[in-house]
């Protein structure tokens, strides 16, 4: 749970630094989706905790979408050089997109568990979703398939 905390602990950082700003209301406020949702909930919004959540992933996926569509439309020409090289990349990039789809859902619900007070929840999915299911598909992709 370590590097979960190195990550929180950057956020919170950040979110202190805005904070002694000249305005730190709207500075803190667009900070992270997990401070939009603690002030809602907080001001007893429900309705707009959830649409907030959907407008953020909503863009979270056009944007990582927009990237993939990239990256997939590249893989046969980053790698240049060697063949194998090539081939190699080409078979990496739709593991790469897939990662990068999964990580950017995981980034944003991890903003709405912390903004929900869900903390312990999200160390336990961070904990299930990196050392009981990442690592171990990670190996069997890497020795076993790739």
């Amino acid at each position: 749970m370590f590097p979960c905390s190195l990550e929180w602990w950057a956020y919170e950082i950040v979110i202190f630094l805005a904070g002694v700003m000249k305005n730190p209301q709207p500075e803190t406020s667009v900070l992270s989706i997990s401070v939009r949702v603690s002030n809602e909930l907080g001001a007893g919004n429900a309705k707009v905790v959830r649409r907030t959540v959907w407008t953020v992933l909503v863009l979270g996926i056009v944007e990582v979408g927009i990237s993939v569509a990239v990256l997939f439309s590249l893989r046969s020409v980053l790698g240049r050089g060697d063949n194998q090289i090539v081939d190699y990349v080409r078979r990496m990039i739709p593991l790469i997109c897939l990662t990068m789809i999964l990580d950017n859902i995981h980034g944003i619900l991890s903003g709405v568990a912390r903004g929900t007070g869900w903390q312990r929840l999200g160390a336990y999915v961070n904990l299930g979703s990196y050392y009981l299911v990442g690592i171990p598909v990670a190996l069997v992709l890497g020795f076993l398939v790739i």
